[in-house]
């Protein structure tokens, strides 16, 4: 490749805008004349001097990637003996001794055709420790940046050869500000915020995490700094030697939790005695303030009562707080809200590098790039794609099913949801016309005023529920976030998820193991300022809970392929009180209410009979209906609709409760139950629904003979000398 290659596109960028000048080694002095792979490029009127490493994006049209950039070993701005380049080390002690910023940067060779993308940017790569040599392709990058309509500005972060870089596209009209705009040394003009800026990188290879202590303690303390999680009752930990044993013990010590419960309690316990390490950085969430310290030891167990801290704090790790008492109004929104989780201690890694400006005094609020946007501070294409892990890892999608009435509503909202925040809660049903756009969303027209004030038409992407808590997760990543669908298969589901349906793979973390492309998802989450989508997951922090019925009329059969990427929970019909197998303890506290029309006939009772009818468990009878997923749920009335005491028929509260149940419940059994069969639960001659209603309310027989005896012999045994009322 020609020499003049490399500069020839550089100086196009920067003639008139900045002087400039390249160095040459052999004499140590800088000159236009003597072209060099090193320039010294200077913003008098911004007393900004930068060294600039230059090198070429190689043109090779013949082959299936047409432009890469071949990296040697660039590494972090400062010397290291891994350095294999010497002239990039001569550039790097340029910018220390000087004190100037340091960037590495690619353009196109002069051969690139114009109409290329590529012609357009120049590339700034970035890493923090260095690589042997490798080649990097920009396709799939200058085709994001074509889809985006050419942006002023894109990041990205890739992986090569276990080396993490940071590769930033800049329109060339717009280099001199960004050099203006980013600085990206580790040191500055002091050695020591030189030695503090080395010294702060390394948090970007330990852990972040965040801690909340919200009862009295004495964490900040000049004499005993630390950071302190609860759990007293189960003692001291030091020798737990596994999740499992922590497990044990958590559930020995509160038996009567639930299991939801259990996993995230003991996530974050595990947390903090095992999986945070000396060296690994915290950040202490107050209120209105946080703090920044360094964990110093191991986790240690102190039970010694202090006046300044809560008994309940005896799980310790020794810090060293590094900056404390700043202000939380300064943190953007997406890292402040990164530190509402509500649990005690956890993983906040996509913050890092905040943490390290935080601690150099180098932080900005809102996004880095928004000058260059002409104040445009929301511009997507200068974050980083966006990461979908959580502090949360047990996301889930569940089935919940069972006999109509069975409770699984009510199961649903009072114990899976029963530790989420309302505000977090989305819910939708299916039915047979439901889609796929009512369920994700869809763009639809909308009415706005112009400059004239005159009515126009705009579309607009309206956001469906899956859209909206899928929204709500990916802000409030440590927060639990539910999406629950009731009616299942009264869709037809997997056409109402549709590409969705790929998303409910889950892997260990919770997180989709399957990305999708969908346009209108990206562009909706892509109006938030706080992170950049081009793939859409279903994150660790989003449960995705859906009732189903197994007796439900003219409903779609979910498929194997479907079904299998759900974990079900079927719930028992039955008065008796058991745990199910999440560790939820169902116990039905009105089964000995009355049931309004039945003198002395419990609602147990009345279920237990007319379900024996159903599945053929009495054996006294062989003439049952035998269809167990219709059996009636022991839910299927709620206690409002039944008598605690035993109220006559006749009386005119009684009977207008007797109708009111009398249509709830033998409507199914009419309908649904026994619609081929109506002699096998019924009376002979009833030919009606109204007329079997009104046999019921005026206490005329109106159940088959058998099932008619059952009921007044149950009742009889309960209270001696009632009859049913008929």
């Amino acid at each position: 490749m020609p020499a003049a290659t490399f500069y020839q596109p550089i100086e196009k960028i920067l003639e008139g805008k900045c002087d400039y000048e390249y160095y040459n080694q052999s004499t140590n002095s800088y000159s236009k004349a003597n072209k060099s792979r090193i320039c010294h490029v200077s913003l008098q009127n911004l007393n900004i001097d930068i060294i600039m490493m230059i090198f070429t994006v190689r043109n090779q049209p013949s082959r299936e990637k047409p432009y890469v950039w071949k990296i040697h070993s660039e590494g972090p701005k400062r010397m290291d003996q891994g350095a294999t380049v010497p002239l990039r080390n001569t550039a790097v002690k340029l910018a220390q001794k000087n004190k100037w910023k340091y960037i590495a940067i690619a353009v196109a060779s002069e051969d690139v055709p114009t109409s290329d993308i590529i012609s357009e940017y120049v590339i700034s790569m970035e890493s923090y420790q260095y690589g042997n040599e490798t080649v990097y392709d920009l396709s799939n990058d200058l085709e994001k940046i074509k889809n985006l309509g050419k942006p002023n500005f894109y990041r990205t972060e890739v992986t090569l050869n276990g080396v993490r870089y940071s590769f930033s596209f800049i329109r060339k009209d717009r280099l001199i500000d960004y050099l203006n705009m980013f600085d990206n040394r580790p040191y500055d003009i002091s050695s020591k915020d030189n030695e503090a800026k080395d010294k702060f990188i390394d948090i970007l290879e330990h852990t972040l995490y965040g801690i909340h202590i919200k009862n009295r303690n004495d964490a900040l303390s000049k004499e005993n700094p630390h950071i302190c999680i609860g759990w007293s009752g189960l003692g001291d930990l030091n020798f737990i030697q596994s999740k499992e044993m922590l497990i044990d013990k958590y559930n020995a010590t509160w038996p009567e939790k639930k299991k939801m419960s259990v996993a995230q309690d003991v996530g974050q316990i595990w947390r903090f005695i095992n999986e945070a390490s000396i060296g690994d950085y915290v950040v202490l969430a107050e209120p209105g303030l946080i703090h920044i310290g360094r964990i110093e030891s191991n986790y240690y167990y102190d039970s010694n009562e202090r006046t300044d801290q809560d008994s309940d704090y005896v799980n310790n790790r020794k810090v060293t707080w590094i900056k404390t008492n700043i202000d939380r109004s300064q943190l953007s929104n997406s890292f402040h809200h990164s530190l509402g989780a509500t649990m005690s201690f956890f993983t906040i890694n996509d913050y890092r590098a905040a943490v390290i400006d935080l601690l150099n005094d180098g932080y900005v609020k809102d996004e880095f790039f928004e000058d260059i946007e002409e104040g445009a501070a929301n511009d997507q294409n200068s974050l980083l794609e966006f990461d979908f892990s959580s502090s949360i890892d047990d996301g889930q999608n569940l089935i919940v099913f069972g006999t109509p009435g069975c409770g699984k509503s009510y199961y649903v909202e009072n114990e899976l949801l029963k530790d989420f925040n309302k505000d977090n809660i989305f819910r939708t049903t299916f039915y047979l016309d439901y889609t796929n756009t009512d369920f994700v969303g869809q763009i639809l027209p909308h009415i706005e005023k112009d400059e004239n004030d005159k009515d126009i038409v705009t579309y607009k992407f309206n956001p469906g529920p899956f859209a909206l808590a899928l929204k709500q997760a990916v802000l409030h990543k440590n927060e639990k976030i539910a999406l629950v669908v009731e009616e299942l298969n009264r869709g037809n589901a997997p056409a109402i998820f549709g590409d969705v349906f790929q998303l409910l793979d889950r892997d260990e973390n919770g997180i989709s193991r399957y990305e999708i492309t969908n346009i209108n998802l990206r562009d909706y989450l892509n109006q938030e300022p706080n992170a950049n989508f081009n793939k859409i997951k279903i994150p660790g922090n989003l449960y995705i809970y859906a009732t189903m019925n197994t007796s439900d009329q003219n409903v779609f059969t979910l498929d194997t392929a479907f079904k299998r990427r759900w974990e079900s929970l079927k719930l028992k019909n039955t008065f008796d009180t058991y745990t199910d197998a999440l560790g939820y303890e169902h116990k039905h506290d009105y089964k000995s209410y009355k049931v309004p029309g039945m003198n002395g006939v419990t609602w147990q009772q009345f279920v237990d009979e007319i379900n024996k009818a159903i599945i053929g468990a009495n054996g006294e009878r062989d003439n049952s209906i035998n269809v167990s997923d219709k059996q009636i749920g022991v839910y299927f009335v709620d206690k409002e609709g039944l008598h605690q005491e035993n109220i006559m028929i006749d009386e005119l509260n009684d009977k207008t409760k007797a109708e009111k149940f009398a249509y709830k419940v033998f409507s199914y059994l009419w309908d649904d139950v026994a619609k081929f069969d109506k002699d096998k639960l019924f009376a002979k001659g009833i030919i009606t629904l109204d007329k079997l209603i009104e046999k019921y309310i005026n206490h005329e027989m109106i159940f088959e003979e058998t099932l008619s005896k059952s009921l007044i012999i149950n009742a009889d045994q309960k209270e001696s000398g009632s009859s049913e009322t008929e």
